[in-house]
């Protein structure tokens, strides 16, 4: 009894914390994005934790997902292969995670304002640029490595792509 009156109390201080970091973060977002983003777009912090979670599990596991690899330097290339996406899903509502979640919850985004404008939402969400569709049956995770997929260590780093259903559909040249 106790232990659940503890995690109720750490909520509800994530939650108030979460008020104003939310309101700023949004602004940060819009002015990546162009996406406006209301107090409605963002999920219950228990429901982002649980769909993180297995997010990251599937990101792991998925048979399906398919692993591209871009060095530091082919930035251009891979914003061209996020752009590419953005034919295949469009609109698509999806979920953005970030490092604010755990405040104020994720967020729900149409995808290609996000891939459009890759680099700049990834600075604003500052981990993996990770989204997906809130059933995880589409899905990417864009990273920064410093490892190849057969662990070759590559100094200047790499970014890396872990994708799956729609966004796994623009297969490349740097696909595993």
């Amino acid at each position: 009894m106790a232990e659940d009156h503890r995690r109720d109390l750490e909520l509800r201080m994530r939650k108030n914390r979460g008020h104003g970091l939310a309101t700023e973060w949004s602004r940060s977002l819009c002015a990546a994005c162009g996406v406006e983003i209301s107090a409605s777009s963002f999920l219950s912090i228990k429901n982002t934790e649980e769909l993180k979670s297995a997010f990251f599990t599937k990101v792991k596991t998925e048979a399906e997902a398919i692993k591209a690899w871009w060095e530091k330097h082919e930035t251009e290339t891979l914003s061209v292969h996020l752009l590419d996406l953005c034919v295949d899903v469009g609109a698509l509502p999806v979920i953005l995670f970030s490092s604010v979640d755990q405040f104020a919850g994720a967020v729900r985004v149409p995808a290609d304002c996000v891939l459009r404008n890759a680099m700049a939402a990834w600075e604003v969400v500052k981990e993996d640029l990770s989204l997906a569709t809130e059933d995880l049956q589409h899905g990417l995770c864009l990273e920064e490595n410093v490892y190849t997929y057969s662990g070759e260590y590559v100094r200047e780093g790499l970014y890396e792509l872990t994708a799956w259903g729609v966004f796994a559909r623009g297969r490349n040249n740097n696909s595993r």
